[in-house]
């Protein structure tokens, strides 16, 4: 459907996911670029400049449990800080349990594999963690006070060792920008810290680069839809990239207008209709943008259906994150419209659009 939209739209010159060779532990990239803007990708999963670590793994091998007030409160300390979860009552099975303690605490994700319960940091946290499961007797020694028993009757029903400790492993080395020459021009270099182990690793970056040595748009900071390869074929847009032009598309069309699908797109640019914002004018252009996100993001689930259609995680949206709409200070004609996307891949893409005041 990508010809029956608009496609005419600012350059971001975000370069995204630009697939790139590790060579004696760094990577050079060719064009200058903003270094706040530089994330590093390997096999897909974005390695922080303290290094990719894994998250720490807690299995359960038991099959069910019988939960009432004398075991119902599970303790648990993530890196310094001590946690507690209070267990509903009942009767569970492996799968209705990971289903009740999932709505009961955002750090820790449940699911059930190989028959066991297995117990993760939920994806947002990232880096060297640790997660154990303190004894309560080190605290109240003389084991007088009421939840300690409580938690060591948790710990028992669930089969989890009090005092265990589970931890991050560093899976991928951190790295650092640093300034090189290679004879003739002084270079950016991404330099890792550590020795990768994995010999033919897939490795990513993404940065923001300005618009003369720009790959999206050429040098003319202007994108658009088609654009064809040195191998004669199309370009094509994936991942992060292709959510970020659909959704623009799809907020920016106007609502009615496409001549079959009347319910497709938005109607926001009708709503911006003076040179004053209001607070009511900017309150209906936040209910018009997460009304369209809602009507989007049922698409791209009916999409998910379609077994040919391979929608990955970086492709689906999940929630708004922020709307953004602020008068443009330097055009008093025209306002900028900025929306936040998280996406079930925990990235946030940014959709921005600067939209003309009609009649101004």
């Amino acid at each position: 459907m990508s010809y029956d939209f608009s496609t005419n739209k600012k350059c971001s010159h975000i370069i995204a996911f630009e697939d790139v060779v590790i060579d004696n532990g760094s990577i050079i990239i060719d064009v200058p670029f903003n270094n706040n803007s530089v994330s590093v990708y390997f096999n897909g999963k974005k390695i922080e400049k303290s290094g990719l670590w894994s998250t720490p793994e807690c299995f359960i091998k038991r099959k069910n449990f019988k939960i009432d007030k004398f075991n119902n409160i599970l303790s648990y300390k993530l890196g310094s800080a001590y946690k507690t979860v209070t267990l509903s009552s009942g009767l569970f099975s492996q799968g209705d349990f990971v289903k009740m303690i999932s709505k009961k605490t955002n750090e820790l994700r449940f699911s059930i594999e190989n028959d066991m319960i297995v117990i993760r940091l939920d994806d947002s946290l990232i880096g060297n963690y640790t997660l154990s499961f303190p004894d309560p007797l080190w605290i109240d020694k003389s084991n007088s006070l009421p939840e300690t028993q409580v938690i060591l009757k948790t710990y028992n029903t669930l089969g989890i060792l009090p005092g265990r400790v589970y931890v991050s492993k560093k899976l991928v080395p951190g790295w650092f920008l640093k300034k090189v020459n290679d004879g003739v021009l002084e270079k950016q270099a991404i330099v890792f810290d550590g020795e990768i182990k994995n010999s033919n690793p897939s490795v990513s970056v993404t940065y923001t680069t300005f618009v003369g040595y720009c790959k999206r748009c050429a040098g003319t900071g202007y994108e658009h839809d088609y654009s064809v390869g040195g191998s004669g074929q199309f370009n094509v847009v994936k991942n992060i990239d292709l959510l970020t032009q659909e959704f623009d598309k799809y907020l920016f069309t106007d609502i009615g207008s496409h001549w079959k699908w009347r319910w497709l797109g938005s109607n926001m640019n009708s709503l911006v209709g003076s040179k004053n914002l209001l607070g009511q004018s900017r309150s209906s252009i936040d209910n018009s943008v997460r009304k369209a996100f809602e009507t989007y993001k049922s698409m791209k689930r009916e999409q998910l259906k379609i077994y040919t259609q391979n929608v990955t995680d970086y492709e689906m949206p999940t929630s708004i994150e922020s709307v953004s709409v602020e008068q443009d200070q330097n055009e008093p004609t025209a306002v900028n419209v900025s929306i936040s996307v998280n996406t079930r891949s925990r990235n946030v893409i940014e959709v921005s659009k600067e939209i003309d005041i009609p009649g101004a």
